[in-house]
């Protein structure tokens, strides 16, 4: 397994960078250095990542810093490969994290060898150069596979048979570093011999992909965490920091073993691979949304499915998973929804950092507290990530095209699938929330037009814009009022749903928990066979109905929808199967029989129970639109000019609906518009032409000149400028016209 030279040699440069930013700050950890690009899954690479593949670990003594924990072989043993809980693993061993993050399907063997002792004194390898950087990392790892050949053979982990070692991990006694080390101890870093021109060759096998890291960090001794991350970066997992270890930050922090979440509770307890992470070795395949649901999720850590929801091309789409402090994750931030925003190509991958580019991290967490960055030298550091889930410290429930931060791709365009109403159960065991439609879309506000913008046939209209809405769709109904009106039901009332007066109900009670609500808490259950809700009687008959409804562990159950009309008779409008999804079901005018003034629910229990809410019943003659003033598409504006109302039109209704992508507000309210049949005046000479409003309407080309001569303009309708003396002439005669 080679890596590309020149690559190399660019991140060499960069991180020479990286190492004279990390000694301004000497307090702040920092990450492993990373090899240019990844492994493992990443095309050209084989190492697997099911099964139980051996991997080898050199312990090195240096000439003049020594091991100092107790037996250095068993006790890293025990800390790479032990399944059981120990005083030295209270929380777990490398490979039981790798056992558990893998569900089980990888369990790698770490065969541990020495310790061997190198040829130099740490600062020989670790002394910093100009650029701050170690002079001879590299020969470290050389000198102790040299030191170690006697003990190993090293063809054993060649396991591809391309006479290369796969992989080799050393561990240097004494402190790195990157953590409160002296500037002359080696930083933990991975890298290729071969690429860097160092030749090793042991028992016929070429050593060349290898990763090291320190026994101590600051007074204890290091734990597992920064070994899974840098053999993660081997397998092909891409390091999530930005490649800079100063100053504020937008990675995930310490939500992240592959950011500084290796560190978490003194690298003992690095937290569960996030759902991303475990996609890029195939661990897990998260569940896609593209329709509307209203579902609950498991904390990932106990299994829990993730959420992907596309953004229209294959690599970018966002990934939702519920993380909470228990196990691997007890010392992550908080608990909570993450919503990872992912736009990762086999480029990226191969590049060794995916969020190298600060104003596109490929591997983005939304902050939905508003701070997009954290600086891990602040004390307010782990205060700024506990706001990074939902609801986290701001109790935030929403996100979408339009909050702060906003879910949307990296081009802007609009995703049109808000995220909201996220909480958590009680006990932190399931986290609810809704996916899809919800009322994005405010009806707009509509202005009564000046006198001035009235004529004979025509009128101009302006509202207040909506926020999202990217058109406006405008109707115009004659004068005779509709009957219809609107029935509104929610059950709302904070613990006991409360029924409207006049509705009764038998059988039933509430539902508080969000996920069994629809857009508000509460929710009406239906517990017991045979329970019911009757409506009140309506003036007058219903022609439009929906509702929301859910079943909870209800089986083969249904609820039967049916409508009394005058005479008493019962019709059955629907009877629906209940499924686990929250769903609003939404009957036409054609699909309801006639003269129904009352409606019923019915619970057919054959075990569980079912939740109805945010019913909604229209009752009353619709009156239509004018023809052709029907729903007429204006495009992305805020006011327009209706022209050619029939001649016999005298008052006119008018509404405005938004359109945000498939979205749609409802109607606004109506707007009488009275139209000023003061201006229009039938000109006998010329039959064909009428004057509106200022406007000269021909049904043959005219010119409409000024009393002075001067052309106003010519055609079949023509704006003039004031009022005057004008001209008009046509083939049927001319006529003078005073206005």
């Amino acid at each position: 397994m080679r890596y590309n030279r020149i690559i190399y040699l660019l991140f060499g440069i960069l991180m020479s960078f990286t190492a004279v930013c990390v000694q301004a700050s000497p307090v702040r950890m920092g990450l492993p250095r990373q090899t240019p690009k990844a492994t493992g899954r990443i095309p050209g690479h084989s190492f697997p990542v099911t099964g139980s593949p051996r991997v080898l670990v050199i312990l090195a003594n240096f000439q003049d810093v020594k091991f100092t924990v107790e037996e250095p072989r068993e006790y890293f043993d025990n800390m790479l490969n032990s399944m059981v809980l120990s005083e030295e693993n209270p929380f777990g061993s490398a490979r039981k994290w790798l056992s558990d993050n893998s569900n089980g399907s990888f369990t790698p063997q770490f065969d541990i060898v020495g310790p061997v002792t190198v040829d130099h004194a740490y600062d020989y390898y670790g002394g910093n150069n100009v650029y701050g950087t170690d002079r001879r990392p590299l020969e470290l790892i050389a000198d102790a596979c040299r030191a170690a050949d006697p003990l190993v053979d090293f063809s054993e982990y060649d396991l591809d048979g391309d006479s290369n070692a796969d992989y080799v991990y050393v561990y240097y006694a004494g402190p790195g570093e990157s953590t409160y080390g002296k500037p002359a101890t080696v930083w933990p870093h991975s890298g290729s011999l071969l690429d860097s021109g160092i030749s090793v060759r042991a028992d016929g096998t070429t050593i060349d992909i290898y990763s090291c890291s320190n026994e101590w960090l600051k007074d204890t001794p290091d734990g597992i965490g920064p070994f899974l991350h840098q053999f993660l970066t081997f397998l092909g997992v891409p390091p999530l920091g930005d490649g800079m270890n100063d100053g504020p930050t937008a990675t995930p922090g310490s939500w992240s073993v592959m950011d500084t979440g290796c560190y978490n509770n003194g690298s003992l307890t690095p937290p569960a691979m996030s759902a991303f992470e475990r996609m890029t070795l195939g661990w897990i395949e998260p569940r896609t949304v593209t329709e509307p649901e209203s579902h609950e999720l498991a904390p990932l850590i106990q299994g829990g499915e993730a959420l992907k929801i596309p953004c229209g091309n294959d690599n970018e789409y966002f990934l939702l998973e519920y993380r909470i402090q228990k196990d691997w994750d007890t010392f992550l931030p908080n608990h909570g929804l993450l919503v990872w925003h992912i736009d990762v190509t086999p480029e990226s991958l191969s590049d060794g950092y995916v969020n190298r580019v600060t104003d596109h991290h490929r591997v983005r967490l939304l902050k939905p507290n508003g701070t997009e960055t954290a600086d891990m030298t602040s004390p307010d550091y782990e205060a700024v990530l506990r706001g990074w889930c939902l609801p986290g410290t701001t109790g935030t429930m929403r996100l979408d095209d339009f909050t702060d931060p906003q879910m949307r791709p990296w081009s802007g365009e609009r995703l049109y699938f808000p995220l909201y109403d996220v909480c958590e159960d009680e006990e932190y065991l399931k986290l609810y929330y809704n996916l899809g439609d919800s009322e994005l879309v405010h009806s707009p506000v509509v202005h009564e037009p000046e006198a001035e913008d009235i004529g004979a046939t025509s009128f101009t209209l302006n509202w207040d814009p909506v926020e999202g809405a990217d058109r406006y769709l405008v109707s115009v109904y004659p004068e005779k009022e509709s009957r219809k009106s609107t029935i509104r039901c929610d059950f709302g009332g904070d613990v006991v749903a409360e029924i409207p007066l006049g509705w009764s109900v038998l059988g039933t009670s509430t539902y508080t928990t969000p996920i069994y609500c629809g857009q508000l808490i509460p929710s009406l259950r239906f517990k017991d066979e045979g329970a019911y809700v009757l409506t009140q009687w309506t003036e007058e008959p219903v022609t439009a109905l929906s509702f929301w409804l859910r079943g909870v562990v209800a089986g083969q159950s249904t609820v039967a929808v049916s409508g009394t009309d005058t005479n008493g008779g019962q019709h059955l409008i629907s009877e629906i199967p209940l499924t686990e999804n929250g769903t609003t079901y939404r009957y036409s005018r054609e699909e309801i029989p006639e003269d129904i003034h009352q409606l019923q629910w019915r619970f057919h229990r054959m075990e569980g129970s079912a939740a109805l809410d945010d019913i909604l019943i229209g009752t009353g003659e619709t009156i239509d639109p004018i023809e052709g003033f029907d729903r007429i598409d204006v495009g992305n504006v805020t006011t327009c000019r209706i022209e050619g109302l029939p001649a016999e039109t005298e008052v006119c209704r008018v509404a405005v609906c938004a359109v945000c992508g498939h979205l749609e507000s409802p109607e606004s309210e109506m707007v009488n518009i009275t139209l000023n049949k003061k201006e229009i005046r039938i000109l006998s000479e010329v039959p064909e032409v009428r004057i509106d409003a200022m406007t000269v309407n021909a049904y043959e080309d005219v010119i409409v000149r000024s009393i002075d001569g001067r052309e106003i303009g010519r055609g079949r309708q023509i704006g003039l400028p004031g009022r005057g003396v004008y001209i008009i002439s046509g083939e049927k005669g001319y006529l003078k016209v005073v206005l």
